[in-house]
């Protein structure tokens, strides 16, 4: 349902960050069945942690959305996340919401503004996140 297509919704982004930086898997769904989604074994839980994958919404009864925990320092938490574009073209600014791009929110860990409207309480630890290809893939974007 975005206009933005697949390439630009949250979903879209919180796979490839599953799948390129981590050895998990991603069965599908939309934002809100992410977490569930993810392999069994997978840990879950209720607290935010570093490179960990959240999902909000009802399962099956709305989109919700989905993103990754880029950092925490104290209570000020790092959001990776897109949104679904308007426009189509997957573009956007950056900072925008519905503007059809990535793009990184900052707040206080416990405010659903970071994390697009409610804070989040499903939560998957991906294993073996791949910190240095996250370095390499953000030095080859610079």
């Amino acid at each position: 349902g975005c206009a933005g297509g697949l390439l630009s919704n949250c979903t879209s982004f919180s796979a490839f960050f599953i799948y390129k930086f981590t050895s998990d898997k991603f069965q599908g769904g939309d934002g809100s069945e992410v977490v569930g989604n993810l392999a069994a074994d997978v840990p879950k839980g209720s607290q935010p942690k570093l490179y960990s994958v959240f999902s909000w919404g009802t399962p099956g009864g709305s989109d919700g959305h989905t993103g990754v925990i880029l950092g925490i320092h104290g209570d000020t938490v790092i959001v990776g996340q897109a949104s679904c574009g308007s426009t189509g073209s997957g573009a956007g600014d950056g900072v925008t919401y519905n503007d059809g791009a990535a793009i990184i929110r900052i707040g206080k860990i416990n405010d659903g503004a970071a994390y697009f409207g409610t804070v989040p309480t499903h939560f998957a630890y991906p294993r073996n996140v791949n910190v240095n290809a996250i370095q390499e893939y953000i030095n080859a974007a610079s």
